[in-house]
């Protein structure tokens, strides 16, 4: 990868947190978008949308969202947030891109 397709992905503040962990060549896959435009637009759009909001929720010190053995596996918490198509991509212990 040139100097040049380096400062195109520098931009945003993902991506220069991302570049200390991950090699350039799958930075770029990441926020290019490259597999397919359509995903990635219609992501934007949704998290454009979505507005967490904890005010509205009740006494919230006891509540249990765990899922006993859903296709055999325990879960504490049976969903995932990520802000990338492929997510689990980063962090201790996940699976590594390169």
């Amino acid at each position: 990868m040139t100097t040049d397709d380096k400062s195109l992905i520098k931009g945003g503040r993902q991506a220069r947190l991302l570049s200390t962990c991950t090699t350039w060549k799958a930075l770029a896959f990441l926020v290019s978008a490259g597999d397919d435009e359509v995903y990635y637009r219609e992501n934007s759009k949704s998290f454009q949308r979505v507005f967490l909001r904890p005010r509205i929720l009740g006494n919230v010190k006891t509540i249990d969202l765990s899922v006993k053995s859903c296709l055999g596996v325990d879960h504490k918490l049976p969903f995932n947030v990520s802000a990338t198509a492929l997510g689990k991509l980063y962090g201790p212990g996940w699976r590594s891109c390169d």
